[in-house]
């Protein structure tokens, strides 16, 4: 029998250095958990500032290329950055509607996402769709960050993974 990708299992480090190299197609409705870049800052000791039992866990579902495609038309233009050193991609919305289109169609739960006044805030949903009142209560620099990840599909690092899985 002819060896095939489908009878091939791969290794970590074959897996990874696929990913690195943008080598996998879509997985379509796939979940994936994401923490807002402030939240996992570290210190000059590359110690995290805020331990990991309060950051706040956002669940995104990503989209396909053609879903992604679109919601780029929506969105509008996209801005090179430098962020760390490296070039980055920033979407910029055409209007905060087409943000938030995005974000009621693809974020599908949180947790430890606390009000100032150190109460927790639900989530809630309408058939699967996050309503307009959880939405609301997200920042407006988060709600964008949020897109970019959306559409780029960022994923957290393994040692920012590690004892965030429910």
């Amino acid at each position: 029998m002819e060896e095939t990708i489908i009878n091939r299992v791969l290794d970590n480090d074959t897996r990874k250095k696929l990913m690195e190299a943008g080598a996998f197609g879509f997985t379509k409705n796939k979940e994936f958990p994401y923490v807002p870049e402030s939240v996992r800052e570290k210190d000059e000791n590359d110690i995290y500032k805020l331990p990991k039992e309060y950051w706040p866990v956002f669940k995104f579902k990503g989209k396909d290329g053609v879903e992604s495609a679109n919601m780029e038309k929506d969105l509008g233009y996209m801005q090179m950055v430098k962020e760390n050193g490296k070039d980055v991609q920033n979407w910029i919305s055409k209007s905060g509607a087409s943000r938030i289109k995005v974000l009621m169609d693809c974020v599908k739960g949180w947790k430890n996402y606390y009000d100032s006044e150190g109460n927790e805030i639900p989530f809630r949903h309408n058939n699967g769709m996050v309503n307009k009142d959880s939405i609301a209560r997200i920042p407006s620099a988060w709600a964008i960050e949020f897109v970019n990840v959306i559409i780029e599909r960022t994923v957290l690092s393994p040692e920012e993974l590690e004892g965030l899985e429910s």
